[in-house]
């Protein structure tokens, strides 16, 4: 998944900003650097903005992954701190854990000069499923196209799946390429052969994935 939905190559130099133990952290921040071979920076401790910054700038961050709290942080620090800082070496920035206010999403693109690229994942599918791909032009709001491999709808109460525009549950086809082995049976979220994830969004006439609370 880190290779498509992080961009990530051999040269790059990465840095996930999320706590380990958090989901991002383990799968953006741990396991995608290392099945992708790239250099990974490892921070002590949470970082303010003003340290985001300085990380990128000393050590040359070419690839990064962020949180909405760490980018609101960046964002309530204002739009000269950024100028301080040479983070030019940083071409690609995305975002985990939580959809992206459209404040957070302009101010990305304006004040760092990059896109930002949500995605979407669980802790329960094993990582992240949707991303907005580098090769791409970003949807800002969207959570982009399943990953390959994984085959994604949105259903509705029945557990049908519904045309583009319709709100609905996001559910996956088993077996994507890191199906969990087994769920209790008195809680199982599969229904009618899909993983009914619990989590609302719809796709736009191209097969793209928005949260349901985002508007195009």
């Amino acid at each position: 998944a880190g290779k498509w939905c992080l961009d990530l190559h051999p040269d790059d130099v990465y840095w996930c900003s999320a706590e380990p133990g958090t989901p991002v952290g383990t799968f953006d921040g741990i396991l995608a650097p290392w099945t992708n071979g790239v250099t990974q920076l490892v921070y002590e401790s949470p970082p303010t903005a003003p340290d985001w910054y300085r990380v990128v700038q000393t050590h040359g961050v070419t690839a990064a992954s962020i949180t909405p709290e760490m980018l609101h942080m960046l964002l309530e620090a204002g739009d000269d701190l950024p100028g301080e800082y040479d983070i030019s070496s940083l071409r690609f920035l995305a975002s985990g854990g939580g959809p992206l206010d459209p404040e957070a999403i302009v101010w990305t693109n304006d004040a760092l000069g990059l896109p930002i690229h949500q995605s979407w994942g669980q802790s329960e599918v094993g990582g992240t499923a949707c991303a907005n791909y580098a090769s791409m032009e970003v949807r800002p709001g969207s959570v982009g196209w399943p990953l390959p491999g994984v085959r994604m709808a949105v259903l509705d109460d029945e557990f049908k799946p519904v045309g583009p525009r319709v709100t609905g549950s996001i559910a996956i086809r088993p077996s994507w390429p890191w199906t969990p082995p087994a769920f209790p049976r008195d809680d199982s979220p599969f229904r009618r052969g899909w993983y009914v994830t619990g989590d609302r969004a719809y796709t736009d006439d191209d097969g793209c994935y928005w949260p349901a609370d985002v508007v195009e």
